[in-house]
């Protein structure tokens, strides 16, 4: 009788284990692969940052060669028109390469901060996804592939959650949106009680210790922050036998604000990445000019411009023929700078190449080195051309002030001697007269 009462219990006791464990759940695919995708955007950052950086450096050394190449052009060339519509226009672009490189420093910062946060989140992401794919021996797992059906290790690395093994920065220039959008992680929508449950009797991660835990199989699982917390929360168990994730798809609600939570933290560093200015840094210069003409500060630089070749004019006195002003020197629409090109683009300069002193064609002359060095050399020379006409209109000054003050000395001689003549003249007219009368 005691043998069968003890054989009795010891069923009891197994077929109590065996539905225990049987109810241990694996993590449901819906639930981790999303969160996966969402680590092969969040890998983009460092690469988005060093696209939208390199636009902008790339954008100021085009306007800044620009710039070079038309003062260049604008100092050697004739007519008047042509030269204020080159020199008005290399200050323009030379304005805006100023503004873009001012805002290069903010985006630096905006970067950074974008990459420090996407690269925390994807590293929490793939810390837990590899903790719960490598719990597995084949018959247990505590990844589900695709719904409950089967082991999902084999495609946690095709989903994004794979070892980073890069060796050079992404070339992506942009989040897919499916993934990334304004409100936030778009795929990571609330998975609650049993939602994220997977397969049945695979996995005892989110199996509960029994009393204290101390002595029995589980982890604990309570109240408050004793629970299971893994990717930063994008993966908890706040009861027995259900992973859960909590709603990261927008962060207006009141209970997920923004600027208190680690995740609305990094979408809002991730928005602010994708709002930085891309610059269009473009290599085609007739379009360049012709967006340079169309752009405020065009107009601003003529004005300037043409205030240096008007003496004792401002640049505000020009503002009441704006429009004339542009018809004239840009073109309504700034289809004046393509002829405006074509006379660049056949021009000659000197200062570049192994023999400076000689005429090259300013077309050949690409580089910023080579166009600062023609520069800076033209304008060398126009200075020393500028020293000799000014010494040479001072010998021009000096021997014409000469030849005056001797010529005022001759005509003072010629005058005195023919007074003197005269006066000759007079006396002896007046001597003959005083003889005849004599008689």
């Amino acid at each position: 009788m005691t043998s069968k009462r003890a054989v009795s219990l010891l069923l009891l006791a197994l077929a109590s284990t065996s539905s225990g464990t049987a109810s241990y759940v694996a993590v449901k695919s819906e639930l981790w692969t999303p969160q996966c995708e969402l680590v092969k955007e969040l890998r983009k950052a460092a690469g988005i940052t060093s696209a939208k950086l390199e636009a902008k450096l790339k954008a100021i050394n085009n306007l800044e060669k620009m710039s070079m190449r038309l003062l260049l052009f604008g100092q050697q060339t004739s007519p008047l028109d042509n030269q204020v519509t080159a020199l008005a226009l290399a200050l323009a672009a030379q304005k805006k390469a100023e503004k873009i490189q001012s805002t290069v420093s903010d985006s630096v910062k905006t970067g950074l901060l974008a990459t420090q946060y996407a690269s925390e989140l994807a590293g929490g992401i793939v810390s837990a996804v590899h903790f719960l794919k490598h719990a597995s021996d084949g018959a247990h797992y505590c990844l589900n592939s695709n719904g409950k059906n089967g082991d999902g290790k084999n495609t946690v690395d095709t989903a994004g959650c794979a070892t980073l093994t890069e060796t050079a920065v992404s070339t992506e220039t942009g989040f897919n949106t499916a993934d990334i959008n304004d409100e936030g992680f778009v795929k990571l929508t609330a998975l609650d009680t049993t939602n994220g449950a997977g397969e049945t009797g695979k996995c005892g991660v989110f199996e509960a210790a029994a009393g204290s835990g101390s002595s029995t199989a589980g982890i604990r699982i309570g109240t408050g922050a004793t629970k299971v917390h893994l990717a930063f929360g994008a993966i908890e168990g706040t009861t027995t036998r259900q992973p859960t994730r909590p709603a990261l798809n927008k962060f207006s609600s009141a209970t997920l604000q923004a600027e208190t939570t680690f995740f609305g933290k990094a979408h809002k560093s991730l928005k602010a990445l994708t709002s930085d200015t891309t610059e269009n840094a473009l290599e085609d210069p007739k379009a360049m000019l012709k967006q340079l003409a169309s752009e405020p500060e065009a107009m601003e630089a003529l004005h300037t411009v043409l205030s240096g070749a008007s003496p004792n004019k401002k640049p505000a006195d020009f503002l009441p023929n704006r429009e004339q002003l542009k018809s004239r020197y840009f073109g309504d629409a700034g289809e004046k700078t393509d002829q405006l090109w074509e006379q660049i683009n056949a021009a000659k300069t000197i200062g570049a190449g192994e023999e400076p002193h000689k005429s090259s064609n300013l077309s050949e002359v690409s580089t910023a080195d080579d166009l600062s060095k023609a520069l800076f050399f033209y304008t060398t020379a126009t200075m020393r051309t500028t020293r000799e006409l000014k010494s040479e209109n001072s010998r021009l000054k000096e021997t014409t002030a000469k030849l005056k003050k001797h010529k005022n000395k001759f005509e003072m001689q010629y005058k005195t001697k023919k007074i003197a003549v005269i006066m000759k003249t007079a006396n002896t007219t007046k001597t003959k007269l005083k003889d005849q009368n004599a008689y």
